[in-house]
């Protein structure tokens, strides 16, 4: 994996597995130390910078960069935000990065949301990865029947907007799940 330098915001480098918006430490401890400094908003130059405390490290598996910028739009100034841009990187990427949460893209080229989903669960129930929140991010309401086979702790209907994701995340981390239902006709 590559991590982008400390004052980094969305940066997309050729080749690279993994995108990072603001600073990225490992949290081995699941906590976040009071001394850490302040992480800067994305935004313009002198934006206000939040405690780290307050910003949780999500992980996003997607390969299409319209989502990575709608999640960057809901999310800017509130989290850290991790992209990998293949489903089979997920499990090393949880190792590396130890995020809060994960959102998984139900269609990634090489292996899609729910096959993620499911290996991410396998491991944590064999108790080599810590459990964490997922959220699936469905294409369709028809998808909402695979979304409820995944292991996913929630799940949105696309297309997102701003407040639904947020929304979505800040419930997650709070143990929260948010399950979209498509509409009966």
């Amino acid at each position: 994996m590559t991590s982008a330098p400390k004052s980094a915001k969305w940066r997309v480098q050729p080749g690279a597995a993994m995108t990072v918006a603001n600073s990225t430490t490992r949290r081995s401890d699941r906590g976040i130390p009071s001394s850490c400094p302040p992480i800067p908003r994305l935004g313009p130059p002198g934006a206000a910078a939040l405690p780290c405390a307050s910003m949780a490290d999500i992980l996003l598996a997607t390969d299409a960069d319209h989502l990575l910028d709608e999640v960057d739009a809901a999310l800017a100034g509130t989290h850290v935000v991790h992209r990998i841009r293949r489903g089979a990187d997920v499990l090393a990427a949880v190792e590396t990065v130890d995020p809060d949460l994960v959102l998984l893209d139900l269609q990634i080229g090489n292996m899609g949301g729910v096959a993620a989903s499911l290996a991410l669960r396998q491991e944590e129930d064999m108790g080599r990865l810590e459990r964490r929140p997922v959220l699936l991010l469905c294409d369709r309401a028809a998808d909402v029947w695979l979304a409820r086979h995944s292991g996913a702790d929630g799940w949105l209907i696309k297309p997102l907007d701003a407040l639904r994701l947020a929304a979505a995340v800040e419930g997650a981390l709070a143990g929260e799940a948010r399950r979209e239902e498509p509409a009966l006709p």
